[in-house]
This record gives C-alpha cells, sequence and structure tokens, in this order.
C-alpha cells in the first residue's frame, strides 16, 4: 500500500513493507502453529496470523500488537522513498538488501536493524 507526499519539491512514497512484515512473523514463528503463536500474542487470530503472513495489510492494532511481539519497532515495516522520476534511488538497493535478509530468517531483526543502520550511515557520508 503507497501514500505519496510531497516534501520540498520532490515526491516521496511512504509504504507499508507487507512482504518484510509477512517474513518477519513467519521467521518468529518458525515451526509454532499459527493457533499457539495467537495465544501467545493475544486478541490475534490464526486467520488474521494466516492472512498476514501471506502479505495482508493489518489494522493498526493488529500491527502495534505485532510489532511487540516480534519486538520491531514500527518503523522496520514503514518506508519512506524519494522518487525522482527515471533515476534508481539508492534507497531503493537498500530496501531490497533488507528484505532478502529479514525474508530468509538467518539473521535476528536486531541484526537486521543494526546492519541496515550501518548501510545507511555509510550511505549518507558519501557524495551524491
Amino acid at each position: 500500500m503507497k501514500h505519496q507526499r510531497h516534501k520540498g519539491g520532490k515526491a516521496q512514497d511512504v509504504w507499508f513493507d507487507a512482504s518484510t512484515f509477512a517474513a518477519s512473523i513467519r521467521a518468529k514463528r518458525g515451526q509454532r502453529s499459527l493457533r499457539e503463536i495467537a495465544s501467545e500474542i493475544g486478541a490475534v487470530s490464526p486467520s488474521t496470523l494466516a492472512r498476514l503472513e501471506c502479505s495482508a495489510i493489518p489494522g493498526i492494532e493488529t500491527f502495534l500488537r505485532l510489532c511487540d511481539w516480534l519486538e520491531q519497532p514500527t518503523s522496520a515495516f514503514i518506508r519512506l522513498d524519494t522518487v525522482v522520476p527515471g533515476i534508481h534511488s539508492p534507497g531503493d538497493s537498500i530496501q531490497m538488501i533488507e528484505q532478502e535478509l529479514r525474508a530468509d530468517g538467518v539473521l535476528s531483526p536486531q541484526v537486521v536493524d543494526a546492519f541496515i543502520t550501518i548501510i545507511r550511515a555509510v550511505r549518507s557520508s558519501l557524495p551524491p
């Protein structure tokens, strides 16, 4: 789901990264059942979890509850990209790296967060 806003004359896409959110849920759930996880989280049904694992968009209360369960900030799943028509944004590459790291579930969410923070810091220190 994307929403475009304008800031300083540049368009920015703001969007919810449902695939990363779904991958994070699947990775944390592991081999446990949807019913077990729904009980652990509380106020989220197994069928809702199944839909979210297939990249459905959650309601705000469910989103916040699952971010708590995932031990992730909400910002881990919200993307903000400056859009310049016809020009590939460096942020696109960082997003793709982050999405792949979260999707494979090998690294913990905290390690992925740290890694992406380092990449963004290095990228922002480089000349355009």
